[in-house]
């Protein structure tokens, strides 16, 4: 998938991915739920493996750090991201929780809409 359609834009279907198997969690059935959070996970998975991939070929200076930094802000995010739907569910339940993760799916959206960029060549010499 990143190969034939490119990082940005499986990114950006990753995160739409998730964020249909977040809404799914709202049926009630078991299977369904079930099926929604597969599909959420996907996508989260999905976005991270294109992300490093991302780091990985258009990074030239400081890899690591690049590296390093991603993961860091990746379990950061995760730390605080926990926080924030254990204080959305406390306050309204599931239902609060779903909208919490649509809102940072939305952010995610936006920062790799406008803020993933290819690197352009730079000339030798």
């Amino acid at each position: 998938m990143i190969a034939k359609l490119g990082v940005k834009v499986s990114i950006v279907l990753a995160v739409l991915l998730s964020a249909v198997g977040v809404i799914i969690t709202l049926v009630h059935p078991l299977g369904w739920i079930i099926g929604g959070l597969a599909l959420m996970s996907s996508g989260v998975f999905i976005t991270q493996s294109a992300t490093i991939g991302y780091i990985a070929n258009n990074v030239t200076v400081g890899r690591s750090l690049a590296s390093g930094l991603y993961y860091m802000s990746y379990y950061a995010g995760g730390t605080v991201g926990a926080w924030a739907c254990g204080y959305a569910y406390t306050h309204g339940q599931w239902t609060w929780t779903v909208i919490t993760l649509l809102a940072v799916q939305a952010v995610a959206l936006l920062i790799v809409i406008f803020g993933l960029q290819k690197r352009t060549p730079q000339p030798v010499g």
